[in-house]
């Protein structure tokens, strides 16, 4: 897989250090003692260093000296290590969403998403001496369902520099180049802002914990959670993952206090408000709750996970026509997604109408690329094409 290229405009450099600038005030950290419970969860399955997710392994060493370094005789630093990594064809990158690796292990596998990948550039480039920042690109809402979880996901690359102590008269005015991993990306339309290391690392144990949580493994989902706060003091979204890993280890009460800390750094993070309105109904807190989740609906009508949240509410609640328009509209917003296609169904169908329902039907079960997810559409699908008849 190659990856996007884009030279990045000086005026594009500044508008992103003005930015970075005007940062609100920080947020008070909660102590350790209110907010962590060690004794409540058994030790992880591996150690979990910020120093091992960018170290370069022996096979990345070797790869440095035999395939990168020979081109310095001829190329810029940046130029022979994108080269020699990526448009070449002996590594044979892909892109995989399914698990996010260290920068060895991606490089091992030959594998990685968009953070592993962006890992291990910038462990090659700070091995080379070549100056890079990372990059927290703004997309478009991406989530994708595990099980009965629901993960966001958001998304980073990378910009790499020439070396400061180049006095090549061609260096002296290039740009910095991006590179994307995104299959999807469009580099001319991307709002980005720099982020730094820290933050990053923060966001790679976040992903591990979200992993874990998806495998039902809470002991590995807590320590990753806590080290990516540990790490990140101000990652809200790490937070929210501790409270998630809370609420399903039965302890509402710290749910409570990680949630209502991610929430006091993004006031506005539906994902915190949905979790903390699931323990507030767990403790009995009803009028909380109830003013929460009216908060939390006037924000979810903007997205289309949004408003399959609302459609999904209505249909528990046995409200099928207003679970109908919600999930017209989230399709309408998001055509691509199966589980929207599948809910308009259900609605379709709970109100008698099954052609229209079938019609959903088999939409989702083109949408997706998990076979047996299309064999339990496919088996619906057959079964509601038989009533019909009749």
């Amino acid at each position: 897989m190659k990856p996007i290229l884009s030279r990045l405009l000086a005026g594009l450099g500044l508008a992103a250090l003005l930015a970075a600038c005007a940062t609100p005030p920080a947020i008070v950290p909660l102590p350790d003692e209110k907010l962590f419970a060690d004794d409540s969860f058994g030790p992880p399955s591996q150690s979990i260093s910020a120093d091992a997710v960018m170290a370069l392994n022996a096979s990345m060493r070797h790869y440095l000296d035999e395939q990168i370094a020979p081109r310095l005789r001829r190329q810029i630093a940046r130029d022979a290590l994108l080269e020699a990594l990526y448009t070449r064809s002996e590594l044979q990158l892909r892109y995989d969403s399914d698990v996010t690796r260290t920068a060895s292990e991606a490089f091992d596998a030959r594998a990685g998403n968009c953070l592993s990948l962006v890992l291990m550039t910038a462990a090659f480039a700070e091995q080379m001496g070549l100056p890079y920042h990372f990059r927290s690109v703004q997309v478009d809402e991406t989530w994708g369902r595990e099980g009965n979880l629901v993960m966001f996901m958001g998304h980073v690359n990378i910009a790499l520099g020439r070396r400061s102590n180049s006095l090549q008269p061609s260096h002296l005015l290039q740009d910095d180049l991006v590179v994307d991993f995104l299959p999807t990306a469009d580099l001319r339309r991307q709002v980005a802002r720099p982020i730094d290391k820290t933050r990053v690392l923060a966001l790679y144990m976040n992903n591990r914990a979200a992993e874990a949580l998806a495998q039902g493994k809470l002991d590995d989902a807590y320590w990753w959670a806590r080290a990516a706060i540990t790490q990140d003091r101000e990652l809200a979204i790490a937070y929210n993952t501790l409270g998630v890993v809370y609420l399903r280890h039965g302890q509402a009460a710290l749910a409570d206090t990680a949630l209502r800390q991610a929430l006091s750094l993004e006031p506005d993070s539906r994902h915190a408000l949905g979790n903390l309105v699931q323990v507030l109904d767990l403790q009995g807190r009803g009028a909380e709750s109830l003013a929460l989740s009216e908060r939390l609906r006037h924000l979810q009508v903007s997205t289309a996970y949004g408003q399959y949240e609302l459609g999904t509410a209505a249909l528990r609640r046995g409200q099928y026509a207003e679970s109908q328009q919600h999930f017209d509209r989230a399709v309408r917003m998001d055509p691509e997604r199966h589980e929207f296609h599948f809910s308009l169904a259900q609605a379709l169908v709970s109100q008698g109408l099954y052609e229209a329902g079938a019609r959903e039907l088999a939409a989702a079960r083109e949408l997706t690329s998990n076979q047996q997810l299309r064999q339990t559409y496919a088996g619906k699908l057959q079964r509601l094409r038989e009533q019909l008849t009749h």
